[in-house]
């Protein structure tokens, strides 16, 4: 999040440099702070040269806002009804109630931002969805994990699982005594990582993208 309150010099460099950030995932969002309730013309050259290096140019990454107006959306960043939360709650094409679309429970459950309704029997968005990075690794729950390849907050896998019988019959650990009881035990994201995990899991080139998997039969007996 890009914030300033005046004019920006380097504008040359604001293109290549948001293409640089583009191929790294990142998502940037930026604020002219206005000096007054009413734009001036000045406040309009700012905000077209800092869409210059905002994500899209064409939607509301920029704003010009007031002190007020900026806080408010800087405490509500990742909220889903916030005019940047709007766009990082959108995943891959998805957006806040992609999943009420889907109407099957393996559907559901198969989507790592989604979770299956048991009483209403519909598909809805995880909770995990509306995390920012920060939230999402310190979820009370463990519940979520932030996947460096999709750069948003998933629901941790194998979490869904309720009972040991489930749990092991898809490839994942139980621990009665921990939260989630169901876990992945291999959830590393890196080789070294993985690696470091010991004996019970192995980097598998094999998948694309690499992925730190369970050795075969270690973590069910």
């Amino acid at each position: 999040l890009i914030i300033t309150d005046g004019r920006i010099w380097d504008i040359d460099e604001l293109g290549p440099a948001r293409k640089v950030l583009a191929a790294e995932g990142v998502r940037v969002f930026g604020i002219l702070l206005k000096r007054q309730a009413s734009a001036t013309a000045a406040d309009a050259k700012n905000l077209a040269a800092l869409r210059e290096i905002v994500s899209d140019r064409k939607e509301d990454h920029a704003l010009s806002l007031e002190v007020d107006e900026a806080l408010s959306i800087m405490n509500g960043f990742c909220d889903p009804n916030s005019p940047f939360g709007t766009f990082i709650t959108r995943r891959g094409g998805k957006g806040v109630g992609a999943c009420s679309q889907i109407g099957a429970l393996i559907s559901c459950d198969s989507e790592a931002t989604c979770q299956w309704n048991s009483i209403s029997l519909q598909c809805e968005d995880h909770p995990c969805f509306f995390h920012c990075e920060n939230n999402c690794m310190n979820d009370p729950n463990n519940e979520c994990i932030w996947s460096t390849s999709n750069f948003e907050c998933e629901k941790a896998p194998c979490a869904d699982y309720k009972n040991e019988l489930d749990c092991r019959a898809n490839q994942c650990s139980w621990d009665g005594v921990k939260n989630p009881s169901c876990f992945k035990f291999c959830s590393a994201t890196t080789e070294d990582a993985c690696v470091n995990l010991g004996e019970g899991c192995q980097w598998d080139t094999s998948l694309q993208p690499p992925t730190c998997v369970s050795t075969p039969c270690y973590h069910n007996q």
